[in-house]
């Protein structure tokens, strides 16, 4: 890892080709905690050789904006690491300026209770192709997630964490509020909920999330009482699910145009008048399923999205799941 003094003189002395093989790991906090991160980050090891951590902290954080613009990725990887309150407000400001929709997945115990994130959604409601809710907790958010196109609440997430991966392998954007995390693993929160995602958990949903082809930024927010953190559990573990998330970046899911050994199902539906396909990777044992009529060239990487066995079987009795056929109106809505 390159570890470099603020992200202005990152931005200047490296040419727009040099940064898109670039994961850049950027922090947006004072200047005592950047090196209490920094300190964690260097506990670890093998990160990849093009890996950047930069700090932001002595500018404003609004003038990142641009960077968020999905139409405009600059880097192979960005996380983001801020202990601001703005974040999400900074982030909307980025999106909204794009002309190409984006899908996001967002993990907290507390999502769309949250002032901020409902101020977020709203916000970026034009450009969003779908949203993920994942970690929820109900009493802390009743029913207000019912909206969702995939919802995962806490118990789910507990008892089959790799449900998880159809939500975040198609989302250009993870954002992972740290109240998602138990008190015990990460007291830098707000709050002090015991129940939550463990350590172990996080470090795999940030796996994941780095093994997705289409996911470019991974956004650390929630983090305004960091000072609480005094045993530096809360840094530790931020450092950890980076290293996570950029291990599972050197392993990416194999697409089906590129999956070799695959056993191909097609179902017949009165509702399309082209057999609805599914493909199970052999190797690897993961299924995708292909949108049943043909998206344009900018959301052609949504012409196949990853499933699952469960989707298939319901598939094949007519009875097509919800996730499949709202995702099917959002994408009829780009034409």
């Amino acid at each position: 890892m390159v570890f470099t003094t603020e992200f202005q003189s990152y931005t200047s002395n490296y040419a727009e080709t040099d940064k898109k093989s670039h994961n850049l790991i950027l922090f947006q906090t004072k200047n005592d905690q950047l090196n209490i991160f920094g300190s964690q980050f260097n506990l670890l090891s093998d990160f990849p050789r093009n890996t950047y951590l930069c700090s932001n902290s002595n500018a404003d954080q609004f003038e990142l904006t641009p960077y968020f613009g999905q139409d405009v990725q600059i880097f192979n990887k960005l996380i983001y690491v801020s202990t601001l309150q703005d974040t999400l407000r900074m982030i909307s400001n980025g999106l909204i300026t794009n002309h190409k929709k984006c899908a996001m997945t967002f993990i907290g115990s507390d999502l769309r209770g949250s002032s901020k994130v409902s101020y977020f959604f709203e916000t970026t409601k034009k450009i969003t192709l779908f949203s993920n809710l994942l970690g929820h907790q109900k009493h802390l958010n009743g029913n207000t997630i019912s909206g969702s196109l995939n919802s995962l609440p806490l118990g789910s997430l507990k008892q089959n964490i790799i449900q998880s991966q159809i939500s975040i392998e198609e989302s250009q954007f993870v954002f992972f509020n740290i109240n998602a995390l138990k008190y015990s693993d990460a007291p830098g929160q707000i709050g002090s909920n015991p129940s939550g995602i463990s350590s172990e958990e996080a470090n795999q949903l940030a796996y994941l999330a780095g093994r997705s082809t289409k996911n470019k930024f991974f956004i650390f927010y929630g983090l305004e009482e960091i000072d609480k953190d005094q045993d530096l559990l809360t840094h530790n573990l931020i450092a950890q699910m980076s290293w996570y998330y950029l291990e599972g970046s050197k392993n990416p899911v194999i697409r089906p145009e590129q999956i070799q050994n695959k056993q191909e199902y097609y179902i017949e539906s009165s509702l399309y008048s082209d057999n609805l396909k599914y493909i199970k990777d052999l190797d690897t044992g993961l299924w995708f399923h292909k949108i049943p009529f043909e998206l344009s060239s900018e959301y052609a990487d949504y012409q196949w999205i990853l499933s699952n066995h469960q989707e298939y079987i319901e598939t094949s009795n007519e009875d097509i799941p919800y996730r499949l056929l709202e995702m099917y109106d959002n994408l009829k809505s780009t034409f």
